[in-house]
């Protein structure tokens, strides 16, 4: 019996070693090389996201930056012309000095237009620019001309046609549209009108049938409407924008 407790005492002992050794392989924290390792990575993993934070937390300023600097466009040449404006036109009307022809001049932004008649055989259309300081030159067919300055409500001037020359003072009139035409055909010829409406309500105009003139008839001045040779026609205001040979 003495001698059996020290072969247990040291069978004890190398269990116990041995079962040190097995736990130690097992289940111990990894080398310290490893988590050197480990937290180098973890370092750089969060610097890089912390980078990528930064620059997407400042792409919104650099975006408004860019907005802010970028021109307004320039407005569309469409919208520049819907906003010029166009002036009414200022009619004046009224006969000669001698009181022989009607004469009638219709200005509008810098143009003008003019008609001459006796009502008979006599006739002028003219056309041509209003100065801003009131100057009126006009020109027509046949040598036809008229030089005259717009003050004070009147034209007055020198109209020319045919080698007569005239003066007048014409009054600015109330209601627009001095000057009136129509054309049309009628009996295989061509038809050209032109009427004045004088501001004492009367009237007085040359048809043209072909190239021979003569009285036009009465027009209506509310409907525009009158009848040449069986044939009705309409008859609308001339202004500086229209083309008085047409």
């Amino acid at each position: 019996m003495a001698r059996l407790g020290p072969l247990v005492t040291l069978a004890a002992g190398v269990l116990l070693a041995g079962g040190i050794a097995v736990a130690n392989t097992t289940g111990g924290s990894p080398p310290p090389a490893h988590k050197t390792a480990a937290g180098a990575v973890s370092a750089s993993d969060t610097a890089t996201a912390s980078s990528v934070g930064e620059a997407g937390a400042k792409a919104p300023e650099a975006s408004s930056s860019l907005a802010s600097a970028a021109p307004s466009p320039a407005p569309s040449s469409a919208a520049a012309t819907a906003g010029a404006s166009v002036s009414a036109p200022m009619d004046y009307a009224g006969r000669v000095v001698s009181g022989r022809v009607a004469l009638a001049v219709s200005v509008q932004d810098g143009r003008a237009v003019g008609y001459l008649c006796d009502g008979k055989w006599v006739e002028a259309w003219l056309y041509g620019a209003a100065g801003p300081d009131g100057k009126l030159n006009l020109t027509g067919k046949n040598g036809s001309a008229l030089r005259g300055t717009r003050a004070h409500g009147h034209a007055t001037g020198t109209v020319t046609t045919g080698g007569h020359s005239w003066t007048f003072d014409l009054p600015k009139t109330e209601k627009p549209g001095a000057i009136y035409r129509a054309t049309g055909q009628a009996a295989g010829k061509k038809l050209r009108a032109g009427w004045i409406l004088l501001p004492d309500g009367t009237q007085t105009g040359v048809v043209e049938r072909g190239n021979t003139p003569a009285p036009a008839p009465l027009l209506d001045p509310t409907t525009g409407q009158t009848t040449i040779d069986g044939t009705p026609l309409t008859a609308a205001p001339l202004t500086s924008s229209s083309n008085p040979d047409e």
